[in-house]
């Protein structure tokens, strides 16, 4: 069953930059993994279509539209996307060190924690969190 979700990303830093994006979403779980479907908007208007996709310790983003790529994040993988924005594209690694979910009532946290780097230099060490609040 679809439920209509609310969800809040927030991604971190180390240099203590943090963003925050809000969105409304469809949320459903099939084959022990759970989605959320979503669209955002850049700052220049242009929209993307978005999948969030969790199963056990995988954690996949994965956006269509002004910004195209396949995020993948596993605990002690690494994996390599190609980051696609309308400015160009770049291929980043993303090397995992944590995924965790956290089911709380009609709400699901999740966390990441992860390096990229651009396939020789670490370039930042981030973690993003999903919160996802879901409604009949």
């Amino acid at each position: 069953m679809n439920r209509h979700a609310i969800l809040t990303i927030t991604g971190y830093n180390e240099d203590g930059t943090v963003t925050r994006q809000s969105a409304v979403g469809e949320y459903y779980e099939r084959n022990d993994s759970l989605f959320v479907l979503y669209e955002d908007e850049t700052g220049d208007g242009l929209k993307n279509k978005n999948r969030i996709k969790l199963k056990g310790k995988r954690l996949e983003l994965v956006r269509k539209g002004s910004v195209t790529t396949c995020m993948i994040f596993e605990p002690g993988l690494k994996h390599v996307t190609d980051y696609s924005t309308p400015y160009g594209m770049t291929k980043l690694c993303i090397s995992t060190e944590s995924v965790k979910a956290l089911r709380l009532g009609d709400s699901v946290e999740i966390s990441a924690v992860y390096d990229l780097s651009d396939g020789e230099r670490v370039i930042n060490r981030c973690k993003i969190l999903v919160n996802i609040e879901f409604h009949v």
